[in-house]
């Protein structure tokens, strides 16, 4: 069974080194029989900026998650994460 990786990516510009050194980490480990899912923050809009009520919630866990289930649910999901 393959491992389970997380790739997040947060660069504004499609064509940045980071982008390549996102597809050379994922054709890598792809190559290496390992299944890849690949995040792209920017792309998605997310915000990594906590709202005073979202502060207010940091220890709360299902109030925390809101909005962000399906990163959750991801990072649940893998047996690493590559940050790009």
């Amino acid at each position: 069974m393959p491992h389970a990786r997380v790739a997040d990516y947060c660069h504004p510009c499609a064509d940045s080194f980071s982008a390549a050194l996102r597809d050379t980490a994922a054709a890598a480990l792809t190559a290496a029989g390992h299944a890849v899912e690949m995040r792209d923050l920017y792309a998605e809009g997310f915000s990594p900026a906590l709202t005073p009520e979202q502060r207010r919630d940091f220890y709360d866990e299902p109030a925390n998650q809101s909005g962000v289930e399906d990163h959750a649910a991801a990072l649940r999901r893998a047996d690493a994460l590559l940050l790009v």
